[in-house]
């Protein structure tokens, strides 16, 4: 996570700068936030190991520090007369993220010089805050955005966003976004296009699990064995303090990350017509399987966020995690030590395999004052000279989407360094992408699938606009066990109940069913 602050020009005081990051963190940014100044200071937020007395005794603890650096942003050319201004909302916040976008902006304006983009920033956890605040504040507030597909359903629905069916046509249909079936679609209107995809694999350290002797798991035995081995309770030897970091907490990384295993099982939130199935003997089994696991991780592990499942990992307190693939590109900012000795596999699985398929969109305001440019931008955006450099930033955190990013992708080289410095790493999250499951734009695949006996997901075709609604159930049910005592069978059924009625309140507010 990082933080954004510009560097004030001599007639602007330091305070200012100061003010417009506390309005980004707020999510309450405005468009004179943005310009875009000759440097920057990015704030960077690192992890380290420190060694601290508590009781006598030295523990080793991660911490978090502020790292200032200074960038240096090229002038864009200024062209004569007035510019048409769109304002873009990214929650890539990464700094080798935000450097690419600031280039994309350069280029494109100077092949655009009609038009003007602004860039704001809001991590992951700040994005729907921030997006739900631009979007009431009027149509000038934000243009583009990237929404998370739950979101970005909703907002579809609410009419919120412009339809982009012919933006897709032109660009080649289904067929160029490779089957088209991840789209943000409802009926016959597609209000967010991906531009990358995103599945969950297990991270290792490839490195002490060739000194152990010990093969990637395949079945949940196996992992749990692994993990045991590299918990030092009850492993004294143990390079590692836990054998794997397992987010516990009532939040959408548990969910993200936890969702594998539920899948796994055979249990699922939604059938295809949006009733709510969470409370079934596959989803019991999944969530006394999960808990158990909670013996090889820390016990912060009930609070434990995104950066967590990162952070822990690289600082080599665990030997497994759980993400996408932005822990590659983390290693090579702030553990390169580990680079070459860290690796992926699939989830484990009991019955069905599927991974959670979290796809990246680009959507656009229905009420921007300029729908024509902003598709212009999203085009750019979309364009794979664009889409390579994006992709290399955060490499195999987000994974092909459309034709020319899986040419590229394909290639021997890609001219992407970390890609190409580790085939084995992209090669995984290419052949696991199969069993990608996106259970927005495909409801009911998991339980369709059990109730037909099948080992993988179905494709229902049926899109969820709801899926936000119970909040995060298999986490909620995870952290009632977990914190609560309560046993899985009572958490599963007390947290569908609730589901099940937020889910009919939300049916109510959308007008279904009457």
């Amino acid at each position: 996570m990082s933080k954004k602050k510009d560097v004030p020009r001599r007639e602007f005081p330091r305070t200012a700068a100061l003010v417009c990051v506390g309005l980004i963190v707020a999510g309450l940014l405005t468009v004179g936030c943005v310009a875009a100044p000759p440097q920057e200071v990015v704030t960077v937020i690192e992890t380290v190991i420190v060694e601290k007395e508590v009781g006598g005794e030295t523990i080793t603890v991660v911490e978090t520090v502020e790292v200032e650096k200074i960038v240096e942003i090229t002038a864009v050319p200024q062209p004569s007369g007035e510019r048409v201004p769109i304002v873009f909302l990214s929650q890539e916040t990464d700094p080798l993220s935000v450097a690419i976008f600031r280039k994309a902006i350069q280029d494109f304006e100077v092949a655009n010089p009609d038009i003007r983009v602004e860039l704001q920033f809001a991590g992951p956890d700040q994005i729907v805050e921030t997006m739900v605040a631009a979007l009431s504040a009027g149509a000038s507030a934000l243009d583009v955005f990237q929404p998370n597909p739950a979101v970005g359903f909703l907002l579809g629905a609410e009419g919120q966003l412009l339809p982009l069916n012919d933006m897709v046509e032109e660009m080649g249909g289904d067929d160029y976004f490779l089957g088209g079936e991840n789209f943000l679609r409802l009926g016959d209107d597609i209000y967010g296009v991906p531009f990358g995809g995103g599945i969950a694999m297990v991270w290792y350290r490839q490195d002490l699990f060739e000194e152990a002797g010990i093969p990637i798991p395949e079945t949940l035995e196996e992992f749990e064995a692994a993990a045991r081995h590299f918990t030092r309770e009850f492993n004294p030897d143990s390079p590692t303090e836990y054998g794997v970091t397992l987010p516990l907490g009532h939040h959408g990384a548990t969910w993200l990350f936890g969702a594998p295993f539920l899948y796994g099982f055979g249990g699922e939130i939604f059938d295809e017509d949006l009733n709510v199935v969470f409370d079934s003997p596959e989803t019991v089994a999944a969530v006394e399987w999960y808990t158990n696991m909670a013996q090889y991780t820390s016990d912060a592990a009930v609070g434990y966020a995104w950066g967590d499942l990162i952070d822990t990992f690289l600082t080599e307190q665990s030997a497994m995690t759980f993400y996408m693939g932005r822990p590659l590109g983390r290693a090579y900012l702030n553990a390169p030590h580990l680079v070459g000795n860290i690796g992926v596999f699939p989830y484990p699985t009991e019955n069905i395999k599927a991974t959670f398929s979290d796809p990246s969109y680009y959507a656009i305001n229905a009420n921007s004052e300029h729908p024509e440019e902003a598709q212009r931008w999203v085009e750019y955006l979309l364009s794979p000279e664009v889409s390579a450099e994006v992709f290399c930033t955060i490499p195999t955190h987000i994974t092909p989407i459309n034709q020319d990013q899986l040419d590229w992708w394909n290639q021997d080289v890609t001219g992407c360094d970390m890609l190409d410095e580790n085939k084995e790493i992209k090669e995984a999250f290419g052949e696991y992408s199969l069993d990608a499951y996106n259970p927005i734009v495909n409801a009911g695949g998991i339980y369709k699938a059990t109730q037909e006996g099948a080992d993988r997901a179905a494709f229902t075709g049926s899109p969820n606009p709801l899926y936000s609604a119970p909040d995060y159930p298999f986490a909620a049910a995870v952290q009632k066990v977990v914190v609560d005592g309560m046993s899985p069978a009572d958490a599963v059924k007390e947290v569908a109940l609730e589901a099940a009625r937020v889910v009919e309140e939300q049916k109510k507010e959308m007008g279904w069913g009457e």
